[in-house]
Formats: structure tokens, C-alpha cells, sequence
């Protein structure tokens, strides 16, 4: 079994032993993108799920933990991550949600 390595901040880091473990959760937000993103993990070895829920039931369970603020994108991700990690397919002590932040240039 992996051990959990934590650094400074107390975040979670994914280690080469978790690579053998672990299932990787990745939304579809970009599907070609994304896609790719897919593959080249798998290439290095990595086990990777692609989320392709979209079906209402996202939107409800992601409004259920979100602020209804929430930009409709990050509530369709939260909604598939916690549909996914709730359907019972996946050892919840052995799986890891794929998350890109995107920002926009500083100047």
C-alpha cells in the first residue's frame, strides 16, 4: 500500500507507489482536450477515468454542496466527482479527482 506524503502545506502529494493504486477521476470539460489529457496519463501508466455523466442528477448533487453562484462548469464537475465517488464503482481510499485551474494572465 502507498504511503501518504504530505508537503509543507499539508496538501497531499501523488506518489509513483499511488500511480500503481490509484484510479484517477477526470471530468469532461473539454472533451478533445481532455481526451488527450486521458492518454498521456495512461501512456505513463497511470489509470484514468473519464467522466462522461450528464444527466440532471449532476446538476442536483453539485447545487446540493455548491453555492448556486458557482459558475455552471465547476457545478457540472463537482456534480460528475460526486456522482462518480458515490456510485460505488470506485475504492474511495484509492482514488484521485484530475482538477486544471485556468487563470487568466496577470499583468
Amino acid at each position: 500500500m502507498a504511503k501518504l506524503v504530505y508537503d509543507d502545506t499539508g496538501r497531499l502529494l501523488f506518489t509513483k507507489e499511488m500511480k500503481e493504486e490509484y484510479t484517477i477521476l477526470m471530468p469532461q470539460m473539454l472533451p478533445v482536450h481532455f481526451g488527450m489529457f486521458q492518454r498521456l496519463l495512461e501512456l505513463e501508466g497511470y489509470k484514468v477515468d473519464m467522466l462522461t455523466s450528464n444527466h440532471r442528477g449532476i446538476i442536483d448533487e453539485g447545487l446540493k454542496y455548491v453555492h448556486n453562484d458557482t459558475c455552471y462548469p465547476a457545478l457540472l464537475v463537482i456534480g460528475q466527482f460526486l456522482d462518480a465517488l458515490g456510485s460505488g464503482k470506485y475504492d474511495l481510499d484509492h482514488t484521485a479527482l484530475y482538477l486544471i485551474h485556468i487563470s487568466e494572465p496577470t499583468s
